[in-house]
């Protein structure tokens, strides 16, 4: 965890998914979803698929998966592929 952390301070996209993996597990951390859901967000943000398929999945337990993959596809870029998925989920 120190490395991870380590590596996502110095802007490692990948190392921000995996402390948003680590946050949500609560893997060698507590639990913490606001934390995790921070950690996925940014990741999501610079274009990481993982990290936006946490977040949409995250979006979708709260009841609003549909508006959070919208919202998500503009932060991102990726609107085809969000609303495709959006498209499986809820048809």
């Amino acid at each position: 965890m120190k490395w991870t952390r380590k590596a996502a301070e110095q802007g490692h996209i990948e190392s921000w998914y995996n402390l948003g993996v680590s946050y949500h597990d609560g893997e060698g951390v507590p639990k913490d979803y606001v934390e995790a859901e921070k950690w996925f967000r940014k990741a999501a943000e610079q274009g990481h698929f993982g990290a936006q398929n946490a977040l949409y999945n995250i979006d979708g337990t709260r009841g609003s998966g549909c508006a959070g993959a919208v919202l998500l596809t503009l932060l991102t870029g990726t609107t085809v592929l969000f609303f495709l998925l959006t498209a499986f989920r809820y048809h």
